[in-house]
């Protein structure tokens, strides 16, 4: 007899708090007794002399092989012998520090590091390990510092995580202007990207120009393209997990950043003594500067501007107990003359779009013994993106959102080999597709309320993280995904071996509160090994399997707010996708040269595409648009990174191709011509070269370089006339290419020195982006040459459309005390 998917997650979690309890009520036997044998588990936490945990320290024994490495809380453990040991810790940036510890039980300690006074010779641009690259199993994982992002030039000043992501490994973006980041031939949504445990459902303000993360906050980012751990789910291409700064304990501190287009403030410090502490950020901008240098007559008169505001509280109330609470919240406003981004081709003079982010976060986090513990996450997030048309005669409010609760338990265990994650997670997804209602009695809108869309997700998980021997380590995970899509809602029934539409409808399934329209779910199994070549050498390999069960629907490349997201439902699958890399990781000079050359092959099943001409924007009927095939992306990626010295940065370079299959047996689908073609995101060459130079301890030069092949598009073969105008023909899909993107950006970075007896610093950074106004194409679009339609000699002519072709200096200042 099967067991019922609802019982059995009842009896994961069941057996989770039933595990809790046991490992609660021997919490006092177990976590300081004296230990019979002659091995002990020693744990630390290595942080700054803020409080801040480094994560990747080095942890080395004198006398041993054996070492460890800092998590993301900058914990490690270590199994030692009872008695005198010398412990060496060390990390870039950081002054190396020796300590003497004499353990006869198991215990933990912390371990503080002072920052490098000899500038010129130690600049961090990783944060991680010196010998992660090669010692970890992480294959298609990089790890960013927030150092590393500020020193890269930026736009207007602005450091940026999503900029700062773009210069990694099989990274891309459609341009300046879109919204997302693209990953391995991937679109926007099938990144799972967290921020402090908080889902984000768009990651940009300014439709793309700037991201959502204030840097000043940021703690860690870990992004993961492939060897995904089996704590993750719900997204087929990558996962980016943005960790916040814990907030200052020993004393209220004030950091922020001043530009010509943004303004930021953040303080933080202690509430009630050390244990209870809280942190605030706000960021705005107001970026007509920007907007006046753009070429094109709309652009230059659009208005914009954003906000958003950080906030989370901290509470230790006992040496086993941490509980944090984050919130975020943001909002962009955008107007810009006409309406084509709206999708309603009603002629309108302007158009005003607002997108609002919301979210928060709680995690309790307890340890029951040095090798035992566990957290309890919730977790919600809202997205509501909305246009209005100011005309009197079109005057309209379009609104839409996505609203996410979630809730996990995980327990954790730390043994001498092994370190074991296990757990389960219930999520809900609660979707307004539109709603478009006129502003008044002249109005010529009609109403229109898409049916409200429903889903409830259960997963349940396990991964080990297993150091078999000096040589070979493996992650293992495995994850259980449970989905249904539920009413109350409708289907629609269509003849069967005919195309959806209005003219094969027969019937409509209505379905109660609860019921279900549609059930997915399956097991998605996660692989990494390590096999050690020797003390600066690796072979990796990474196996991924993972499903999507919520898409972000648009028939355009670059994803705009009034895009849809979909859950998967009779007719619209879910996206599955499996991924094998295999990497070869070699470091040089000490580790402090990194290199590393990995090939991936990714296969998808139900990858979607669009009907061509179709407006989804209200369509009560999605299936009619959508298509669903198979996709697939291969390639190979290069990473040259050096950490230290006067001259410091990295290189990278991807080869890859992503392309999508979609057999369609109607001929209104001549497009898909049911052989492989390139998908929207394929570029197959990409080069970024980031570089910084540290002149004098005051004064330091950063370049970045990116080049990236063209994407695809669909240009016209030829036209014809109808109804007195000449309409365009479309036949294959994205067989043509845009130009390619190049960009060159410099900055120089001024930090005076700290006047003796002040805390203060301060730091002024000028760039220039895009130095030599390179024009890049943001999308080619095609008009007639004369006024009137229909003369014959009426040429159909190319143009380019850049969004920002044109060099932009900038110069901002940044304070702390």
């Amino acid at each position: 007899m099967n067991t019922p998917p609802a019982l059995f997650f009842s009896r994961i979690y069941l057996l989770l708090f039933c595990l809790t309890g046991l490992l609660s009520a021997r919490a006092q036997e177990t976590l300081h007794p004296m230990l019979r044998g002659d091995t002990v588990v020693f744990t630390g936490i290595v942080k700054s002399k803020d409080q801040q945990p480094l994560i990747g320290a080095n942890i080395k024994v004198k006398g041993l092989t054996t070492g460890a490495v800092t998590d993301t809380d900058g914990a490690f453990r270590l199994p030692l012998k009872v008695g005198k040991h010398q412990i060496e810790i060390s990390y870039l940036g950081y002054e190396t520090a020796r300590f003497i510890i004499e353990i006869f039980n198991t215990s933990s300690h912390i371990f503080f590091l002072e920052e490098s006074v000899n500038l010129l010779e130690t600049i961090e641009v990783s944060d991680q390990g010196v010998d992660r690259n090669v010692r970890s199993t992480d294959i298609s994982v990089s790890r960013l510092s927030v150092q590393s992002i500020k020193s890269l030039p930026s736009l207007l000043g602005e450091a940026d995580v999503i900029r700062g992501l773009q210069t990694l490994p099989g990274v891309t973006t459609v341009g300046e202007g879109a919204t997302g980041f693209n990953v391995r031939g991937g679109s926007i949504d099938q990144n799972w990207v967290l921020l402090d445990d908080i889902p984000l459902f768009n990651t940009s303000h300014l439709l793309g120009l700037f991201s959502v993360f204030n840097p000043d906050v940021v703690r860690d980012v870990i992004f993961y393209r492939g060897g995904i751990p089996a704590t993750y789910g719900g997204r087929s291409s990558s996962v980016l997990d943005v960790r916040l700064r814990d907030p200052a304990r020993d004393g209220w501190k004030f950091r922020g950043g001043v530009g010509l287009v943004s303004q930021r403030l953040t303080a933080e410090g202690p509430i009630a003594g050390k244990s209870l502490t809280m942190s605030i950020a706000g960021r705005a901008a107001f970026p007509q500067y920007l907007f006046s240098l753009l070429a094109d007559d709309r652009l230059r008169s659009t208005q914009a501007g954003y906000y958003d505001l950080t906030g989370k509280v901290k509470w230790q109330p006992s040496d086993r107990d941490q509980i944090a609470l984050t919130a975020y919240f943001s909002g962009d406003l955008f107007k810009m003359a006409g309406d084509s981004l709206t999708g309603l081709e009603v002629n309108a003079s302007s158009t005003r779009f607002r997108w609002y982010s919301e979210g928060a976060s709680l995690r309790w986090s307890h340890f029951f013994t040095t090798q035992w513990s566990t957290s309890l996450v919730t977790a919600v997030s809202n997205y509501r993106p909305n246009f209005s048309i100011p005309d009197d005669a079109y005057a309209a409010t379009y609104r839409s959102g996505l609203y996410y609760k979630n809730g996990k338990l995980e327990v954790n265990h730390y043994g001498d080999n092994h370190e074991g994650a296990a757990g389960a997670s219930l999520s809900t997804y609660r979707i307004q597709p539109g709603d478009l209602q006129p502003d008044n009695d002249l109005s010529a809108i009609n109403p229109v309320t898409l049916q409200e869309e429903q889903a409830l997700e259960a997963a349940a998980y396990i991964n080990d993280q297993w150091n078999i021997s000096e040589r070979l380590s493996l992650m293992l995970g495995l994850r259980y995904v449970w989905f249904v899509n539920r009413g109350p809602g409708h289907v629609l029934r269509y003849e069967p071996d005919e195309p959806r539409d209005a003219l094969t409808l027969t019937d409509t399934a209505f379905y109660g509160k609860g019921e279900a329209l549609a059930r997915y779910g399956g097991f998605e199994p996660r692989l990494a090994l390590r096999w050690s070549l020797g003390a600066q050498s690796a072979i990796k390999l990474g196996v991924n399997r993972m499903a999507q069960y919520v898409v972000l629907i648009s028939n355009t490349t670059a994803a705009l707010p009034t895009d849809r997201w979909k859950i998967s439902d009779p007719y619209v699958k879910p996206l599955t996708s499996d991924q094998a890399a295999i990497g070869y990781f070699y470091n040089a000079k000490d580790h402090t040269i990194e290199t590393s050359i990995e090939f991936f092959y990714k296969k998808q099943k139900n990858a979607p595409d669009f009907r061509s001409g179709t407006s989804l924007l209200l369509l009560d009927a999605p299936e009619t648009a959508i298509l669903q095939g198979d996709g697939r992306a291969y390639g190979m990626e290069l990473m040259i990174r050096k950490l230290k010295g006067r001259l410091n940065g990295w290189l990278s370079y991807t080869y890859s191709q992503s392309e999508l299959l979609i057999n369609s047996p109607y001929p209104e689908d001549e497009a898909f011509s049911g052989a492989y073609y390139p998908a929207n995101f394929n570029r197959p060459h990409m080069l970024n070269i980031a570089a910084n130079y540290r002149h004098s301890a005051k004064v330091s030069y950063a370049a970045n370089f990116v080049f990236s092949s063209g994407r695809p598009a669909t240009f016209p073969v030829d036209k014809y006339y109808v109804g007195g105008v000449y309409v365009p023909n479309y036949v294959s899909r994205n067989l043509d290419v845009i130009p390619a993107y190049h960009r060159l950006d410099l900055s120089m970075t001024i930090e005076p020195p700290r006047k003796e007896g002040r805390k203060g610093q301060a730091r002024w950074q000028i760039s220039l982006y895009n130095v030599y106004a390179r024009k890049n194409a943001f999308s080619i679009f095609f008009k007639t040459r004369n006024s009137s339609p229909i003369r014959a000699n009426n040429r159909v002519e190319a143009y380019r459309l850049s969004v920002l072709g044109t060099i932009i200096p900038a110069i901002s200042y940044e304070f702390q005390f």
